[in-house]
């Protein structure tokens, strides 16, 4: 379905990122890679990824992984350049599963993570039949540091 403007395609990239998890994590990252351009580019933690066959990969890898967008925010309104072209940006909260948790247990504790994001967009519709696309996605991450004052995560 054609995107009808760039608040319906962050409402939708979010719906379907709230919902991802390993079991369905083709499903949703082929979804969330249909709302980008084909010659897309998705600037990440990770690094550049270009081309919407390669953000579908790196979007089933990091849902396989166990990555979960927990919220996100808008710094700023949908900033309208002009009937084709769009930007925004936020900020995003989400967890991890913790590769190097110390000692191994069976149930991996999680990570907290938080970081900022841009979106440039694209009208590649019609005038009577919009359909907004994302041309540049820059997510950035960053772990969000422990609480010195809470107990260890094996005892919550």
């Amino acid at each position: 379905m054609p995107e009808q403007s760039p608040s319906q395609l962050i409402n939708d990239w979010v719906a379907n990122a709230e919902k991802a998890n390993p079991n369905n994590a083709k499903t949703i990252a082929t979804t969330i890679a249909n709302l980008y351009t084909t010659n897309g580019v998705l600037c990440a933690t990770e690094g550049i990824i270009a081309g919407r066959s390669n953000i579908l990969a790196d979007y089933e890898g990091q849902f396989g992984f166990g990555w979960v967008l927990t919220g996100i925010t808008n710094q700023s309104p949908i900033n309208q350049i002009n009937q084709d072209w769009a930007w925004a940006n936020g900020q995003w909260t989400g967890t991890v599963p913790n590769p190097n948790s110390n000692p191994p247990v069976k149930e991996p504790t999680t990570l907290q993570l938080q970081g900022c994001w841009s979106i440039l967009f694209v009208n590649q519709g019609t005038s009577t039949q919009p359909n907004w696309l994302i041309q540049q996605h820059t997510i950035v991450t960053n772990p969000v540091p422990p609480d010195p004052l809470a107990p260890p995560q094996s005892a919550r």
